[in-house]
């Protein structure tokens, strides 16, 4: 016969582990026994049909997956920065750790044998007397030992009169009775060490050794791949600027504004606060000629002269070496001179050199002291020998230029030959009498020309309008180059006003010309400046005033002729 007892329904309770996020409930109805017999179609009949489970939402509470442990909630936000993000995730892999351990403290130590110090990386502790010092040194507590045999080590009781012998990390006795802590290797070498500590006698076991394992293998697969992204970050940033400082290069004429892009270029590629140029003036004599500034920490100003004989800066110009001084508060010697203000950070100082021929210096300092890494400073190094060999390169055509009378890209008269031209020019009207006048006449534009269609699109307008200028003008006239884009005309037998309109009607001629350029087309403008030749002129002054006049017509739009 059936038995009479009736079905009860069961509640069962199905959790999630891995998202903690929902669990299931329904009902099971409970199956009566059978007498062996009965049919087994009469006890199917009578079970009624299983009902559809039904999810609801887990109650409120603590997450408690280790995916969890790593997951940044939607109001968080990723550190994008390599350190920072490291910094982030060691401070969740260490709350991890004191969670699963019970642990009163879990800190990581960064050792540094050649300093012989234990530098606090990061705890999480709830202890009120953990140390505020961010360095121990490395002595015979159990952090020490560790740290210098590689080995694990665990203490199940210890003294508490002992305690402050054995723990270094508080500044005074927190009641600590256990303890474990294991070292981290990263390339065969001890650079780090894991510990936790507790309340309780015995609160870890042989089985936590091997589990403190797996978090320190974690770490350093952690500590990998953030250290390659880093690199990569800083090879990318040194390759770009590489690429801008090589493009803007090949348009600066002279070595001040060569070191200058350099420094410009270093500045926009490391992390630092201060970044200065230390060249040599007209009087040979070396001093700080540009100061980039990301504090507001009072620094050194352009101009200030620099010592050679007893600072950094200048030991690095004497010596053709690199330098870097990892703390500033640890180095007696001066960055540039005895009056400048005291240094606490990091300093690098790249002499801008090729072979035995020094041009300057570019330094580098952070208010952080171990700032750069050996892969930033070799970076650093990079942009300046680009630049170093970009002033070597002027320098050779500046000594060239000595010895050659024409421009090598226009064929027309250089500046020296053409001023040397000028001043007979004045002369001769100083004696004669005669008229004359001078024009200086310059492309527009010449930066969206070069953006447009790089220097040799600026090198290809500027022969054509020297070809063109040679068209214009009598034997005895002459055309040279004054500037990167600007050209000098001596007219003899002009005047100031006849001048004009010889510049005037140069200037619409070449207005309407279109040059083709690639698979493009362009049309170019010049600005000209008149000024006369009276015979009272000294050649230098007289360009340096035709070249004012010259920028006021760059400045009010271009395309204009200007009179003094």
């Amino acid at each position: 016969m059936m038995n009479d007892r009736t079905n009860k329904p069961v509640k069962r309770y199905v959790f999630d582990d891995i998202s903690s996020e929902y669990y299931a409930e329904y009902d099971e109805p409970q199956v009566a026994h059978v007498e062996k017999r009965e049919s087994v179609s009469q006890v199917q009949a009578a079970a009624p049909p299983e009902p559809q489970r039904v999810f609801v939402p887990k109650k409120e509470g603590p997450r408690s997956s280790i995916i969890d442990t790593f997951y940044f909630k939607p109001e968080e936000q990723a550190p994008a920065e390599p350190r920072a993000e490291f910094h982030s995730i060691l401070h969740k892999l260490l709350e991890l750790v004191q969670e699963v351990l019970f642990a009163n403290t879990a800190a990581l130590f960064w050792v540094n044998r050649e300093r012989q110090v234990l530098a606090v990386a990061d705890k999480m502790t709830n202890a009120n007397v953990f140390t505020k010092e961010l360095r121990l040194p490395i002595g015979n507590d159990v952090i020490s030992r560790i740290a210098l045999s590689g080995k694990p080590e665990i203490i199940s009781e210890i003294n508490p009169a002992a305690e402050i012998d054995v723990i270094p990390y508080y500044e005074s006795a927190a009641g600590v009775k256990s303890l474990i802590g294991v070292p981290i290797f990263y390339r065969d070498d001890v650079i780090a060490v894991l510990v936790a500590d507790s309340l309780a006698d015995e609160g870890f076991g042989r089985e936590t050794v091997p589990l403190l394992g797996n978090f320190t293998r974690l770490f350093s697969a952690v500590l990998r791949a953030l250290t390659d992204k880093y690199d990569l970050g800083v090879i990318k940033n040194t390759f770009n600027s590489l690429k801008w400082l090589a493009n803007e290069l090949m348009s600066k004429n002279d070595i001040i504004s060569i070191l200058t892009t350099v420094a410009t270029a270093v500045s926009d590629t490391v992390d630092a606060e201060f970044v200065t140029l230390v060249s040599q003036g007209e009087m040979q004599n070396w001093h700080v000629s540009r100061v980039v500034k990301r504090s507001s920490s009072e620094y050194v100003e352009e101009g200030c002269k620099v010592g050679l004989s007893d600072t950094l800066s200048g030991k690095a110009i004497r010596e053709n070496r690199a330098l870097y001084m990892e703390d500033l508060s640890k180095v007696e010697d001066h960055r540039f001179n005895q009056s400048e203000p005291s240094g606490k950070g990091s300093f690098v100082a790249v002499p801008v050199a090729v072979m035995n021929n020094c041009f300057g210096a570019i330094t580098i300092e952070s208010l952080s002291p171990q700032k750069f890494s050996a892969l930033e400073v070799d970076g650093m190094k990079q942009l300046v020998t680009l630049g170093a060999f970009a002033a070597e390169v002027n320098s050779a055509y500046q000594l060239l230029d000595r010895f050659v009378v024409f421009d090598r890209v226009t064929g027309t008269l250089n500046k020296k030959f053409f001023v040397e031209r000028l001043d007979e020019e004045i002369g001769r009207v100083a004696d004669l009498g005669i008229k004359s006048a001078m024009v200086l006449m310059g492309l527009d534009r010449v930066d969206e020309i070069r953006n447009r269609f790089s220097v040799e699109g600026v090198d290809y307008i500027l022969m054509d309008i020297a070809e063109t200028v040679r068209g214009w003008l009598k034997p005895y006239d002459a055309i040279g180059k004054v500037s990167a884009h600007s050209f000098g005309i001596i007219l003899e037998g002009f005047s100031q006003h006849e001048a004009l309109a010889w510049g005037e009607k140069f200037r619409k001629n070449l207005a309407t010309k279109v040059y083709p350029i690639g698979s493009r087309n362009y049309m170019a403008t010049i600005s000209v400046a008149v000024l006369n030749i009276d015979g009272k002129n000294d050649p230098s002054e007289l360009i340096i005033t035709a070249q004012k006049v010259l920028q006021r017509a760059h400045t009010s739009g271009g395309n204009v002729v200007k009179i003094l």
